[in-house]
């Protein structure tokens, strides 16, 4: 295909980016050649710089992050894809109208910062796997308030933010579609061996140590706040069982405790 031409048609709003998606994801399943895999790559690049929407071409988006994680060596692909929902979210939530919180429409996490609270969350998980009738967690708490993240700041919110993105994203990964008699997909199962976790992580600090109100007021804005940002972005695409199993475990878990 012609890079240059391709682009200028996006550009002009030419191409019915859904039917050029879903088009080119069935080719994507039954061959994978160098033009297909190519202009999958162009789309991602549209999304990045605001020609179009993740939405649009959310099939082979999706598909093409799969292809490049399980080949191993497509690093520059998984980073322009990443860099692609970056860009996307961020064009959603000011369509969304979202307030200004921590990393909602700008993501300027201090460096390493994502990767500090995604392996804290990793050992929560852990921990909580493997004594799941612990409630107070303390040890771990007291790694969180040396780190600066329970002080109701800043840092605070944009932690909170990066946990529930780890933990709806590998809900989403997880799923595996399955094929209905018309040859469409229908939804898979999903696993929330994230999601649970961060019930129970929200609970320990709402309950045990001191959090309260003001920290669950924190969480549940934030949640809403990235519900809204990904229903915008991701439009019919959009799959909100993650969050539901997040709000219902929390309602579950702190609803019989209200004088707490």
């Amino acid at each position: 295909f012609n890079r240059d031409v391709a682009e200028a048609l996006i550009r002009k709003g030419l191409l019915l980016l859904p039917e050029v998606d879903q088009y080119l994801t069935k080719l994507l399943l039954q061959t994978r050649t160098q033009p297909l895999g190519d202009f999958a790559v162009l789309l991602a690049r549209c999304v990045k710089d605001g020609l179009a929407g993740y939405a649009d071409v959310s099939l082979s988006f999706d598909l093409l992050a799969k292809l490049s994680a399980a080949a191993g060596n497509n690093e520059g692909i998984l980073q322009l894809l990443s860099a692609a929902r970056q860009s996307s979210r961020q064009r959603a939530a000011v369509r969304a109208g979202l307030p200004d919180l921590p990393g909602l429409k700008d993501k300027l996490d201090p460096p390493g910062f994502h990767q500090q609270v995604a392996q804290l969350f990793e050992d929560f998980a852990r921990r909580a796997m493997a004594n799941p009738e612990e409630k107070l967690h303390a040890p771990f708490v007291q790694q969180l308030r040396a780190a600066g993240l329970l002080n109701m700041d800043d840092v605070t919110d944009r932690m909170l933010r990066i946990l529930v993105e780890l933990a709806v994203n590998h809900c989403l990964q997880s799923e595996s579609p399955t094929a209905r008699p018309d040859g469409t997909q229908a939804p898979g199962p999903l696993s929330f061996l994230a999601v649970d976790p961060l019930v129970k992580l929200v609970v320990c600090l709402v309950v045990g140590h001191g959090g309260g109100e003001a920290f669950l007021n924190r969480m549940l804005a934030m949640t809403v706040c990235l519900l809204r940002r990904d229903a915008e972005d991701k439009a019919g695409a959009f799959n909100a069982r993650p969050y539901l199993r997040l709000l219902l475990g929390l309602a579950s878990e702190l609803g019989p405790l209200e004088d707490s």
